[in-house]
């Protein structure tokens, strides 16, 4: 027996004599506050003149016996026995028990109309949020950009990728562009060892990347992610050695990885006189604030060893680039409304699963819930509410804005995002570069741009310093839509 307590029957009968209301039974008053049994004002009709007369005269039960042929199929509700308070109900007037199955559906289709509301609510409030995104872009400039940049986050799925192809015509159209990968280049752990079953298949997806770039006059930069250092189980550095070894030998000299492999970084790579690319490994920077081991050195190489000098060497590589714009790339962003911000929507709440897999639409409500509780509770270090990475986004944020730098573009989140701080300085999320279902993602009022597609990012620098940043997204045939989303000097 399902046991209601008596605060629950209180709302529940509350909830019931609504329903009866809109039922048209049993309700001491009506919706206008006249009391039940006269006509509504306005209902000339014979009815409302016949519920003035019958008004006050308790309703009979609803009597139907099991044995009859007419009597309706007893049909199995999961927790059917909790709605035996909806189900029947004390009449005020007469004491007698009716049940009355009406109730229930009407309790069911209000609920249903509200959840309707609510969603078209948050809906409009989502439409409502401010863009910097003009109806109508200005034209370009007569002259090409001096540089170009595209950044592209976590493209290391399944091949072949149309991401990856129209990220290649891209770079066809101006001959100097600059490509980088923002991590997460290899999924699901990085480049397993010579010989192994999955090395064959990782290296399969990091060629595909190299090979976007190689077709085209472009040069390319790699920069490690998460999923790009392994496994818990395998020293990290050990594993970006192999991956930084494969890019060595297959990227003919025009793609390099960047940092300096089990190294935070940063490095510096200027693109001519224009762009200045400040590169980070954040993942160094996440595992020593969480006590895993990280390399001291790489070969004959030094690594920086606290979290003070890695800061101390960011803000010297961005003050000493001049006049030119800097771009700070990194795999983690430091603002974020997807989902590692801890803004999941009702699908990944409810098929959890179709993260892993597109084809895994099983309804699972309450462990796909737990996720988004753990990242708002703070428990994964790859969220951005960790105090790991919490330390790690109010530290790198203070620099790059005390700096002057442009903007800070990350990856991480399968989606497109563009934020600006109230300090001027760009946050940039493009990590939807995978063939793969792009991830959830929610605008608040700061968003400038936000989009659950696929794609990736473009800057172009133009002499005078003018600057435009352009959101690339991608269909499942390779197909791409540029959209302007903002030009500043």
């Amino acid at each position: 027996m399902c046991r209601v307590p008596h605060r629950q029957r209180r709302t529940t009968a509350v909830a019931m004599l609504a329903a009866d209301v809109l039922a048209g039974g049993g309700s001491p008053h009506s919706l206008d506050g006249q009391p039940k049994g006269l006509p509504l004002l306005g209902d000339s009709s014979s009815a409302a003149q016949k519920r003035g007369r019958e008004g006050r005269q308790p309703s009979p039960p609803i009597a139907v016996s099991p044995d009859s042929s007419t009597a309706p199929r007893r049909r199995w509700r999961p927790f059917g026995w909790c709605w035996r308070p909806v189900r029947q109900y004390v009449n005020w007037r007469s004491g007698a028990v009716t049940t009355v199955t009406t109730v229930t559906t009407v309790t069911t289709v209000t609920t249903v109309a509200t959840v309707a509301t609510v969603a078209a609510v948050i809906a409009g409030a989502s439409a409502c949020a401010p863009s910097a995104v003009a109806d109508v872009a200005p034209p370009p400039p007569a002259t090409p950009p001096v540089a170009r940049v595209l950044v592209i986050g976590d493209a290391g799925g399944r091949v072949p990728n149309p991401v990856l192809d129209a990220l290649q015509a891209s770079l066809r159209e101006h001959p100097t562009a600059v490509a980088v990968f923002a991590g997460d280049n290899i999924y699901p752990s990085g480049m397993p060892a010579q010989g192994t079953p999955a090395r064959d298949v990782a290296e399969a997806r990091l060629r595909a990347q190299l090979a976007a770039v190689l077709a085209t006059p472009a040069t390319g930069i790699v920069v490690p992610g998460n999923h790009d250092w392994g496994n818990a189980a395998e020293h990290g550095a050990h594993v970006l050695e192999r991956e930084a070894s494969f890019i060595a030998a297959e990227g003919g000299g025009r793609v390099r990885m960047h940092t300096t492999a089990g190294c935070p970084g940063p490095d510096v790579v200027d693109v001519g006189a224009s762009v200045r690319l400040v590169l980070l490994d954040t993942e160094w920077w996440l595992r020593l604030a969480s006590g895993l081991a990280v390399p001291t050195h790489v070969g004959t190489t030094p690594c920086l060893s606290r979290h003070d000098a890695v800061l101390d060497s960011l803000g010297r590589a961005i003050a000493r680039g001049g006049s030119r714009r800097v771009l700070v790339v990194a795999h983690h962003p430091l603002v974020s409304v997807g989902a590692h911000g801890g803004r999941l929507g009702w699908r990944q709440h409810l098929f959890p699963l179709v993260a892993l897999h597109p084809a895994l639409w099983i309804p699972l409500p309450i462990v796909g819930s737990a996720y988004p509780l753990a990242a708002r509770a703070r428990t994964t270090v790859q969220d951005l509410n960790s105090p790991a990475y919490r330390r790690l986004r109010l530290a790198m944020d203070s620099v790059v804005a005390t700096h002057g730098a442009l903007a800070w573009v990350a990856g991480h989140e399968h989606n497109l995002q563009v934020a600006r701080t109230p300090r001027g300085v760009l946050h940039v999320v493009s990590g939807s570069g995978r063939r793969a279902r792009a991830a959830f993602v929610a605008p608040t009022r700061a968003t400038l741009h936000a989009v659950q597609a696929n794609g990736y990012v473009q800057f172009d620098v133009w002499a005078d310093g003018l600057v435009r940043l352009s959101v690339i997204t991608v269909d499942a045939h390779g197909r791409p839509s540029t959209r302007l989303l903002l030009e500043q000097r």
